[in-house]
């Protein structure tokens, strides 16, 4: 099975705010509680806690997503095998040029 998740968070994938505040300029930052909406959902209405192998995977914005995210998807399928397979999710700190 395949299931593709759009990339709609803007932080990717990584905010854990329940809501929008002055600090975050009033934007919501809740990527992180999106994966696990979609992880429930998946889990509740297509049997995915039945899985015995998830492959997440991801590309620059949702790569990053993959890393920051993995460890967590397996603690929510304890009888998977999880893999993790980030395409070019890495950033580095670096100077602009």
């Amino acid at each position: 099975h395949l299931v593709w998740v759009p990339y709609c968070s803007g932080d990717v994938y990584s905010g854990q705010r329940l809501g929008a505040s002055e600090e975050t300029y009033g934007l919501h930052f809740n990527g992180h509680h999106i994966i696990k909406a979609v992880i429930q959902d998946l889990k509740a209405r297509h049997g995915l806690q039945a899985a015995s192998q998830v492959l997440l995977s991801g590309e620059s914005a949702g790569g990053l997503g993959v890393w920051l995210n993995l460890d967590a998807v397996a603690d929510a399928l304890p009888d998977a095998d999880v893999f993790g397979v980030p395409q070019s999710g890495f950033f580095t700190a670096s100077a602009p040029y």
